[in-house]
């Protein structure tokens, strides 16, 4: 079965952009290895995660997350089961959507909607609390 997973978290507030983008890698490389498709990006004070892969091997990488790195606050904001994949490939290519140049921002249009609409899908559950 195929698990695609939408979701955000929070790091520790005292961790350093360094040690953020350390989290990053770290769980860009564990996706990579484990043939997980999608992305894993800082969005302000937030990280946007898009796992997408086998069931089990999704459900352990945001455990192995929440465990290993101490993320807290995590909100899922859509679980979908699909019948074929739709993200077959890591994105290990950007950290965060706000350091991008203009014209980098339009190839990563559609990213930036999805990471836009699970930020303000956390908020408003947030508040709503």
């Amino acid at each position: 079965m195929i698990l695609q997973i939408l979701f955000t978290c929070k790091c520790d507030p005292s961790k350093s952009d360094l040690q953020v983008e350390a989290i990053q890698k770290d769980i860009w490389s564990r996706c990579a290895e484990r043939n997980i498709g999608g992305f894993f990006l800082r969005s302000g004070d937030y990280l946007v995660g898009l796992f997408e892969g086998q069931d089990s091997v999704v459900i352990g990488k945001v455990e192995y997350l929440i465990r290993k790195h101490k993320v807290s606050s995590v909100y899922v904001v859509r679980e979908a089961v699909l019948e074929t994949r739709d993200w077959t490939k890591w994105n290990s290519d950007v950290f965060s959507l706000e350091d991008l140049s203009e014209f980098e921002r339009k190839k990563f249009e559609g990213l930036a909607q999805i990471v836009g609409i699970a930020v303000e899908a956390n908020q408003r559950s947030s508040h709503a609390r």
